[in-house]
């Protein structure tokens, strides 16, 4: 009879406390029914492709951009002394995106892009009249969510042709052909979702690795003014 008389009050404590026990259990949002993937992962795959929806035309995978470029490069004192030249520089470009924008590294988010260039460089006053070459180069393009501007750093180098070596009196350019080194930086203004200005300031080094006895070289740096138009390969922005 005891028994009976304690399972019933038991029984009965549990009843009257049920309602206050579910006025106290925290309420949670409906998370998304996916199949096989913890709400969590949806989440951040959401995340990112809201970021990735975000980021400008030109820039994914695949993309194509055409550059051209025009701009002033002065002869430096940096190495042997030689005599000024100064180079009108054109420069022409065709990049192929080769990653996809990253998304995890804030500020510093961006891609890979490499860059065939030809270069005319007309010379003033000086030993050789003229400057003209292919190059290749690596950039890095500091692209990121909503921006309208996209920082770039870039290194390359190729072949380029001068006439200097025919004047026998200076010893900058010992022959026909002569290594073309680069690096610069540069930005991009986004006008439109396929068109940018841009500004650049390069430096240039020119010599022929010591293969000849007259090899001071030629190191120089300027600024470019110019635009980029982005061909997009079809990736789904």
């Amino acid at each position: 009879m005891s028994v009976r008389v304690s399972l019933l009050g038991i029984l009965l404590v549990f009843v009257s406390t049920e309602p206050v026990l579910a006025q106290i259990q925290p309420s949670f949002v409906d998370a998304p029914e996916t199949p096989g993937v913890p709400f969590a992962e949806v989440d951040c795959h959401s995340m990112e492709s809201d970021q990735d929806a975000k980021m400008p035309l030109g820039f994914h995978q695949g993309d194509l951009s055409l550059q051209g470029l025009v701009g002033v490069l002065y002869s430096t004192e940096l190495g042997p002394g030689i005599p000024e030249i100064d180079m009108l520089s054109m420069k022409g470009r065709l990049g192929y995106m080769l990653t996809s924008p990253t998304t995890s590294f804030g500020i510093f988010d961006g891609n890979w892009e490499a860059l065939l260039e030809y270069n005319v460089a007309p010379v003033s006053d000086s030993f050789a009249s003229i400057v003209t070459g292919p190059s290749v180069l690596m950039r890095y393009n500091n692209v990121g969510p909503g921006r309208a501007w996209v920082p770039y750093l870039q290194l390359g180098g190729g072949l380029c042709y001068s006439d200097g070596y025919k004047n026998l009196g200076q010893r900058a350019l010992g022959q026909a052909v002569e290594f073309y080194l680069q690096g610069g930086a540069g930005l991009r203004f986004l006008m439109t979702p396929n068109w940018s200005i841009d500004l650049e300031v390069s430096y240039v080094h020119i010599s022929d690795g010591g293969m000849s006895e007259r090899n001071a070289g030629i190191n120089s740096l300027g600024s470019l003014l110019g635009f980029t138009f982005t061909f997009p390969a079809g990736h789904p922005h």
